[in-house]
């Protein structure tokens, strides 16, 4: 076959623009538009590729491609998935930034990693798929889908181009149409679909295999200079111009059609014939590049993020460390895993079926290998994280099961709120065990109930679940039950994934101080507080804990702890905390103050005693009361259990 160096050149093009996007996405904002020059590139190779091994029988014709396939992808990928799954348990404590990880990565090495990321619902563009190591895996997914569907239709073109002439491309044409169908749909209603999912994809690699129809139809000339240089604009502009919000449909058609009149530009030109665009996509620099494309793409983005969960990436020195060690790793499997295997003898000789099922079989060796790193996570990790009962608040101590001659026995607590009534797991299951009381967890969706710092009536689609809520716990509680609102009652000064301003977060707090916005959220309040008086339910709030500057889970081992993310430590003065819970605060007595059946359960003295004058999510034993900026420790729900078990009887006398 020959070999068309502009191609390479192309490649290049795109995995740097993908690099320097996933390195700092504000240096070249459309630079993930480049998985989208990769998908056409690959379209018209494989299309090349068949057609040059044609004619041959259906079956022989399919086998034969499977084995390219195989030999070209699975190497390098299964390696990497492997490499990357140790290094993650290694290095990446569990956590929500980390949820979608292992099942993107187990998922990768059969083809489906996208699949995972939609399930999870992982936008492209989302704060957790910066800390994903196996998120870039959904482009190969993509492309491994589409080529279950390829070789049947392009075998069809090829086997009736001669007798049905330009009927023969009706199939794919019609496919490639309901592909672009569904990236408008989709775009407009699903956006991550859209973002991941082959129906909304298939356009683009379709895009390559259609042009390689027309240049077998009709062998190109070479191109005008005009087309050349307007191609490389399009490439060029898109990367640095779009809107992600629309994407793939419309902005994708920029990298697409920028791609087909550039392959179309360096398959035209001829030795000499080749005109300045053509020249700098063949020269010698790019086409390196571009020959270690795959492994640069495979290796970037698992070294990238494994530096954000430990060192840091957000220096020059970090960033210049990231680009030197994907370079070295590249480099190592292009020479030492991708080429030798693609080209061995061995794998040349033996029978296209065989190399495909045993390609299958190390796959699934290789994840089940990767199940097992995963499932031993807290045995080897490194982290301090690994000790689960000390800082996992779902780690809950011996039987769940309520104690039957309790004092609360027969008593049932709600509790209710977003993922803070998760972090009281460990102290919720001691009371069901110690107390008697059965406990039962409604988790809102979206929707700040009981939270006493947003207006409701401000959040869409508020009002109709807090009216499913009326109507559940009106079927679920009885008289002498406790309804316990769990939430996050301050403003951040960071999350998981970043740290924010003090004075903004500060301005933030004198906006909710308003009487105004106070009186809007105990108006949204007062029918819910109402009814459950009504019913005989007694209501328990909790007060604001303190919040912390960065998540001790990220900044408390030693490799993580020098990253720019966590300078600073993670002390807050205590009366900037103060000041900053006071709006939930007043808010909280004006509740307790009108409604008799509420009660307001305040655990900040506990977790910062008066005599500190400053905040930490540490005890005086260095062990974590917290365990991200704002959600308890395992450790932190024992510290908290005897008090809070001595307010619930408390509310019985």
């Amino acid at each position: 076959m020959r070999h068309i160096q502009g191609i390479d050149g192309l490649r290049a093009f795109a995995v740097l623009s993908v690099i320097v996007f996933h390195l700092h996405n504000e240096l070249l904002p459309g630079g993930f538009a480049g998985v989208d020059v990769f998908f056409v590139i690959s379209g018209y190779v494989v299309s090349k590729s068949a057609a040059e091994r044609y004619p041959a029988p259906f079956w022989s014709f399919l086998i034969a491609f499977y084995q390219r396939r195989v030999q070209r992808i699975f190497p390098a990928l299964l390696v990497c998935l492997l490499v990357t799954a140790l290094a993650s348990a290694l290095f990446i404590p569990e956590s929500w930034l980390s949820q979608a990880s292992e099942k993107t990565g187990l998922m990768a090495f059969f083809g489906l990693g996208n699949f995972a990321l939609v399930m999870f619902n992982d936008g492209y563009f989302s704060p957790r798929i910066d800390f994903n190591p196996f998120m870039h895996t959904w482009s190969l997914g993509v492309e491994e889908q589409f080529y279950f569907l390829f070789p049947p239709l392009f075998f069809f073109w090829l086997a009736g181009r001669t007798t049905m002439g330009a009927r023969a491309i009706l199939p794919g044409a019609a496919l490639t149409a309901a592909s672009l169908w569904c990236a408008w749909y989709w775009s407009g209603s699903q956006s991550v679909w859209a973002y991941y999912l082959l129906p909304s994809r298939f356009w683009e690699l379709s895009a390559g295999a259609l042009l390689y129809q027309w240049h077998a139809h009709r062998t190109p000339q070479r191109a005008p200079a005009l087309l050349s240089w307007l191609g490389l604009g399009l490439l060029l502009g898109g990367f640095w111009v779009v809107d992600a919000a629309r994407f793939p449909w419309p902005w994708a058609l920029v990298p697409v059609v920028a791609s087909i009149l550039l392959i179309h530009a360096v398959v035209a030109a001829q030795g000499d014939d080749a005109g300045a665009v053509q020249r700098l996509l063949r020269s010698r620099p790019l086409v390196l590049v571009g020959k270690i494309s795959y492994s640069l793409y495979l290796w970037h983005w698992p070294i990238f993020v494994l530096m954000r969960w430990t060192i840091g990436l957000d220096s020059l020195w970090s960033m210049a460390l990231a680009l030197l060690l994907t370079a070295l790793a590249a480099t190592a499997s292009f020479r030492l895993v991708e080429t030798p295997l693609r080209r061995a003898a061995w794998l040349r000789r033996a029978a296209p079926a065989g190399v495909v099922v045993g390609a299958v079989l190390v796959a699934a060796l290789t994840g089940y290998g990767s199940t097992q790193l995963f499932a031993q996570r807290k045995a080897i990790s490194q982290s301090v994280t690994a000790d689960a009962q000390l800082w996992y608040p779902y780690a809950a101590a011996a039987s769940a099961a309520p104690s039957r001659s309790g004092p609360l026995r027969g008593v049932r607590l709600f509790a209710v709120g977003d993922s803070h009534v998760g972090a009281y797991a460990r102290m919720l299951d001691r009371a069901q065990q110690e107390l008697g009381l059965q406990y039962v967890a409604y988790r809102t969706q979206g929707c700040p109930i009981g939270n006493l710092l947003h207006p409701l009536s401000t959040v869409p689609g508020c009002g109709e679940e807090i009216k499913e809520f009326r109507h559940w716990i009106k079927l679920q509680a009885k008289r002498g039950d406790i309804v316990f609102f769990a939430s996050l009652r301050m403003h951040r000064f960071s999350d998981q994934w970043v740290r924010y301003d003090t004075a903004d977060v500060l301005q933030h707090v004198q906006r909710a101080q308003d009487p105004l916005v106070r009186q809007q959220v105990l108006a949204d309040h007062a029918e819910l507080f109402s009814e459950l008086r009504a019913l005989g339910v007694q209501v328990l709030i909790d007060a604001p804990k303190p919040v912390f500057s960065a998540p001790p889970f990220r900044c408390s081992d030693g490799f993580n702890r020098i990253s720019r993310f966590c300078e600073g430590g993670f002390g807050i003065p205590r009366e900037t905390l103060l000041k900053a819970r006071a709006p939930a605060m007043h808010s909280l007595q004006e509740v307790s103050a009108r409604f008799d059946n509420v009660s307001v359960w305040d655990p900040f003295p506990i977790l910062c005693p008066p005599e500190n004058s400053t905040c930490t999510p540490f005890d005086e034993t260095a062990r974590p009361l917290f365990f991200d900026s704002d959600h308890l420790s395992g450790h932190g729900n024992d510290v908290l259990y005897p008090y809070f078990s001595r307010f619930l009887l408390g509310l019985r006398t």
